[in-house]
């Protein structure tokens, strides 16, 4: 039965007749209850009941015995039955967005459940999970957490685990077990450190810590080969820096909004040599080191809102970047080889402090691929002549600079469809 997206308020009590059911669908409607007798539907493996107003589940769904897939996602459920420990064939759960404040012991006896999401709910403390041993995904993001159990540590099939958005304060050394696990979300937490038994995490590919309190990282962090992706966002690190490097294979690097006042050492950038995305945006830095040149495969830099007064030369080597935001810095003048960039696609370099940018480079109608191009609040006298050759140019910020005329040819640049230039000594009448 496919009844999803309408007005239903009850269900017929001789819905049980339908014994040779196999799914029902009945999501975003105005359900209250469920019958009793549905469970007498012993065929059904899928139930979707997600997006109603359903304040408990009747016991009887735990003579489901065929049952694999419920949703019960955006109800207004607070607890689960303890019957449900007999579904023994389930393998997804999903009770996110609900007022849940426990989970029963009995859920662990569910041994085929693969996939579990209780996100969005009011759970301050989870039962031992040990004997759930087939799981893949658990999210129990945004609750109210303060203890994850050492039992995680037995389920070495889980690949997925997501914990963001809760109050923990320390992880398990038994998360070290977790042979399989691929993705961790612990970020909008109160941790101040990442245990040192995450160095035995081989498969993890994505770490994402972003917006704890975290003063160190895990040493030796570089252990943890297949990492690709790093969230460490608005901590309190002061250097990327520890008993050794990060590892080689990362590709996104997130840690803006840190406090590491000053130069980002060389070592920190001088392997990461597959990296795609680095965002070192609000973190004090004054000056780069020179191996950000080695960045060859960068494609988006994020900058913003430093002390910088220049980049290095040897950034001029990034071929591949296609953003970089230096916005809210102290730059008084952009690389003189700028034209490197050919891939560029955006640059911002509006609203510099201090010392302000002065000039576009004059090799500027080389950046054959820019579309975006943003100096507000600067000190720029000219627009060079080349710049129409930019024929991919379709916005441009010039506003609060000393520019007080276009040059000839500029108005019949035939992709430019926003030009913002207010608070400049314009003597042109503009088109």
């Amino acid at each position: 039965i496919e009844a999803s997206h309408n007005e239903i308020e009850s269900l017929p009590r001789n819905l049980s007749f339908l014994t040779n059911l196999q799914s029902l669908s009945l999501s975003n409607n105005q359900l209250t209850e469920l019958p009793q007798n549905i469970g007498e539907l012993q065929k059904l493996i899928t139930v979707d009941v997600c997006q109603n107003s359903l304040s408990e589940i009747p016991d009887s769904f735990g003579n489901l015995s065929n049952l694999r897939l419920l949703d019960l996602r955006e109800n207004k459920l607070t607890t689960l039955p303890e019957s449900m420990s007999r579904l023994e064939d389930l393998i997804t759960l999903d009770c996110a967005g609900n007022q849940i404040k426990t989970i029963p012991e009995e859920l662990k006896q569910i041994k085929s459940l693969q996939n579990i999401d209780l996100s969005a709910n009011q759970i301050e403390s989870v039962p031992t999970l040990s004997n759930m041993s087939n799981l893949v995904t658990v999210d129990l993001s945004q609750n109210q957490l303060a203890k994850v159990p050492d039992s995680i540590g037995n389920i070495e099939s889980l690949e997925n685990f997501r914990l963001a958005n809760n109050q923990i304060q320390e992880l398990p050394q038994t998360i070290g077990n977790l042979s399989s696990l691929q993705f961790i979300d612990v970020s909008n937490n109160q941790l101040t450190s990442l245990n040192t038994s995450l160095r035995r995490l081989g498969t993890l590919e994505i770490l994402k810590a972003g917006n704890n309190q975290l003063t160190t990282l895990p040493q030796p962090f570089g252990f943890l080969r297949s990492l690709r992706e790093v969230d460490l966002s608005n901590n309190k690190l002061n250097t990327l820096v520890g008993n050794g490097p990060l590892p080689r294979g990362i590709k996104r690097l997130k840690a803006n909004g840190n406090l590491f006042k000053g130069k980002v050492p060389g070592r920190v950038l001088h392997e990461l040599r597959l990296l795609t995305v680095l965002d070192l945006s609000s973190s004090e830095i004054t000056s780069l080191p020179d191996s950000i040149g080695r960045l060859r495969l960068l494609q988006n830099l994020n900058l913003e809102n430093n002390q910088l007064h220049s980049l290095p030369e040897s950034s001029e080597t990034m071929y591949s970047l296609k953003d970089i935001n230096l916005s809210k810095n102290a730059i008084k003048k952009l690389p003189q080889n700028l034209h490197n960039w050919k891939r560029l696609v955006t640059m911002n370099a509006a609203h510099n402090n201090e010392n302000k940018i002065q000039k576009i480079p004059k090799k500027v109608d080389r950046l054959k691929s820019i579309e975006n191009f943003k100096l507000a609040n600067n000190q720029i006298t000219q627009i060079p002549q080349n710049i129409k050759r930019c024929k991919h140019l379709s916005h441009l910020d010039i506003t609060g600079n000393s520019i007080s005329d276009f040059p000839q040819g500029f108005f019949k640049m035939r992709k430019l469809n926003e030009l913002l230039s207010q608070g400049n000594p314009l003597t042109c009448k503009l088109p």
